[in-house]
C-alpha cells in the first residue's frame, strides 16, 4: 500500500507507554523511506524517538516526534523538561 496510513490508539492509562510501544513494534515494516510522525506524552515520545533512532536507524530529520504534555506536570513543567532533554 502507498500513501499515508493513520492509526489512532487510545490509551486510558497515559503513564503506561507499553500499549503504544507494543503497537509500534507489531507494525509491518514496509519498504521505502519512512517518516514517523508522533505527538503525545513526554516520556512516551522519548521512548518512541529512541526506538526509531536507535533500533530503526532513522535520522532525526526524517521524523517528527513531539511531546505536548507530561503526565503529572503542568504545561510549563513539560516545557522545561523538554528544554532540558537533549533528545527532544
Amino acid at each position: 500500500p502507498k500513501g499515508v496510513q493513520l492509526q489512532w490508539l487510545i490509551n486510558n492509562e497515559p503513564e503506561d507507554s507499553t500499549k503504544l510501544m507494543h503497537a509500534i513494534r507489531q507494525k509491518q515494516w514496509l519498504s521505502g523511506t519512512p517518516y514517523p510522525w508522533f505527538a503525545g506524552e513526554f516520556e512516551t515520545m522519548r521512548q518512541v524517538r529512541r526506538y526509531f533512532r536507535d533500533e530503526k536507524k532513522i535520522d532525526r530529520k526524517q521524523m517528527y516526534i513531539s511531546s505536548y504534555w507530561k503526565h503529572g506536570d503542568t504545561d510549563e513543567g513539560m516545557k522545561q523538561a523538554k528544554r532540558r532533554d537533549p533528545d527532544a
